[in-house]
C-alpha cells in the first residue's frame, strides 16, 4: 500500500489512510521476515511525507509530552484526573466522558515523584523519558536504589528529555529529531546511558546511538554477590513488551534480573502478540487496543501471579488501566503492575 501510495497507483484516501494507521509497529513482521525488510522504517518515511489522522487531543497530548515549558500544566491535569478517576469510572458511557474516562484509568495511583538531581562523577546516565516524572517515579526509584546496592552512581538526565519515538511514529520527522539532538546536549558520551523503557532504548539504537542499554539487561549484567536480597516466596508474571522482544531482540532481561531473588516464582504471558499499547495507539483506537489487551489481563487473572511487570512504560500503564477498568482493586504496599527495578528494590535487604 506504501509503494501504491507512493507511486500515485493508490491515492491517499482516508479508507487507506485508517488501515495503515492500524499497524501497531510492534516490529513482529520484522522479527521474521527472512529478507529483513525494516518495515518500521519505511513505515515512519511513509508517515512523515503521509501525516496519519489522529484525534486533536491525543495529538496534543502526545506534543505535550516533550514540551518541557508545558509540564507543570499537563503534571497539574493529570493529577486532577487521577483524584477524580473514582467519579470518572463511575459516571455512564457517555461520549463526553469516555476520552477522559479512559486517560484517567491509564494514570498510576501514587503521586509523581522528580527524579533524583545530577551527581558529579557518576558511573551511568539515566534516561528517564518523557514519562518519567509524570508516571514512572517508582521505576526511577527502584532503579536508583538497586545501582545504589551496586556502587554505581546515577546522573539522572532531567525529566522532560524525550527520545523522539511518540513524533517520528506518527509522522513529526522534524520534531523527533529535534528531540533527539536536545538529548544528545544532556548526554554524558563517556558513561553509559541506560533507559528504564524499552521503547526509549529501542528508538535510540536505531538512531544509531551506542552504549545504550535497557534498564533490567543492564542490572542483569552486574555482579549482585556482595548484595542481599531477601527471598519473596510469591509468583510473579512477565509481560515481555514488542519493543524488548522484536526491537532489542533481548529476550528474557527481566527473567535474568528477577531471577536473582530467592523463592521467586517467575512465569511468562503465553499470548505473543502486541499488547495494543504501541505508543498512544491504546488512546487512538481503544477498541483495536483493548481487544488485544483482552488475552494477556485474562491470563493473568487466571493466574496465582501477586503482580504483572513489564518493561515499557506504554505497557504499563495500558495494563493497569485495563485492570482498574475491571474493577481490580489494587494493593496498598505495591501496585499491581511494576517494573521489575520496582521489585529488586523492595528485596534489597539493607545492612
Amino acid at each position: 500500500m506504501m509503494t501504491a501510495i507512493a507511486s500515485g497507483a493508490l491515492a491517499d484516501t482516508p479508507a487507506a489512510k485508517t488501515h495503515l494507521d492500524h499497524c501497531l509497529s510492534c516490529r513482529a513482521c520484522e522479527s521474521v521476515c527472512p529478507a529483513k525488510v525494516p518495515y518500521l522504517q519505511l513505515l515512519d518515511a511513509h508517515r512523515a511525507a503521509h501525516p496519519p489522522r489522529f484525534r486533536p487531543l491525543n495529538a496534543l497530548l502526545g506534543a505535550a509530552l516533550s514540551l518541557r515549558r508545558l509540564r507543570p500544566v499537563l503534571r497539574f491535569f493529570l493529577r486532577g484526573l487521577t483524584r477524580t478517576r473514582p467519579a470518572l469510572l463511575g459516571l455512564s458511557r457517555a461520549l463526553r466522558w469516555r476520552k477522559l474516562k479512559r486517560l484517567s484509568s491509564l494514570l498510576p495511583s501514587g503521586p509523581a515523584r522528580c527524579p533524583p538531581p545530577r551527581v558529579p562523577n557518576a558511573d551511568l546516565q539515566l534516561f528517564v523519558g518523557c514519562l518519567g516524572d509524570l508516571a514512572n517515579g517508582d521505576a526511577i526509584q527502584g532503579f536508583v536504589a538497586c545501582c545504589d546496592a551496586l556502587g554505581l552512581k546515577v546522573d539522572t538526565i532531567a525529566a522532560g528529555h524525550c527520545c523522539g519515538a511518540l513524533a517520528q511514529h506518527r509522522g513529526a520527522a522534524r520534531r523527533s529529531q529535534d528531540q533527539l539532538s536536545a538529548l544528545a546536549h544532556q548526554r554524558h558520551s563517556a558513561l553509559p546511558l541506560v533507559g528504564l523503557d524499552s521503547a526509549c532504548v529501542s528508538q535510540l539504537r536505531d538512531a544509531g546511538w551506542d552504549q545504550v542499554h535497557e534498564a533490567c539487561a543492564f542490572l542483569a549484567a552486574q555482579d549482585w554477590q556482595a548484595v542481599r536480597l531477601a527471598p519473596l516466596a510469591r509468583t510473579l508474571l512477565i509481560h515481555e513488551p514488542c519493543t524488548q522482544r522484536n526491537g532489542l531482540r533481548e529476550h528474557g532481561a527481566a527473567r535474568a534480573l528477577l531471577g536473582k531473588i530467592p523463592q521467586l516464582q517467575l512465569a511468562s504471558i503465553a499470548d505473543p502478540h502486541c499488547c495494543g499499547a504501541a505508543g498512544l495507539h491504546m488512546l487512538d483506537f481503544p477498541q483495536r487496543a483493548d481487544a488485544l489487551l483482552a488475552p494477556k489481563l485474562a491470563e493473568f487473572k487466571a493466574s496465582t501471579a501477586s503482580h504483572l511487570t513489564t518493561t515499557n512504560i506504554g505497557c504499563a500503564l495500558h495494563l493497569a488501566g485495563g485492570l482498574r477498568r475491571e474493577g481490580l482493586r489494587e494493593p496498598r504496599s505495591m501496585p499491581t503492575v511494576v517494573h521489575p527495578t520496582e521489585i529488586m528494590a523492595a528485596q534489597i535487604d539493607a545492612q
